[in-house]
């Protein structure tokens, strides 16, 4: 029962958990008062030592886009090989 009912669960249920891997940490990071506020701090300390305001802000932008592509490879990944086991 565990060979034939799991790998169809976690076939089914891998899109939901992709999507709510990938929201909680969107939401999580700019909902929460002290991440934004810690990157933002973090840009604004860069930016008084550089006086690059455009370039500090792109970086931050690049990193926080960065981890959530990667989630979003991850997830593709993971469902990808689900739909190859589940398949054979």
């Amino acid at each position: 029962m565990r060979y034939v009912m799991m790998p169809q669960a976690v076939r089914n249920a891998l899109p939901a958990l992709i999507n709510h891997t990938v929201s909680l940490f969107k939401n999580s990071s700019l909902a929460m008062a002290i991440g934004v506020s810690e990157l933002t701090h973090a840009v604004r300390e860069v930016e008084n030592l550089s006086f690059r305001v455009f370039e500090a802000y792109t970086i931050a932008t690049a990193i926080y886009l960065a981890c959530s592509l990667v989630l979003m490879a991850i997830g593709a990944a993971l469902q990808a090989r689900a739909a190859q086991v589940g398949g054979r």
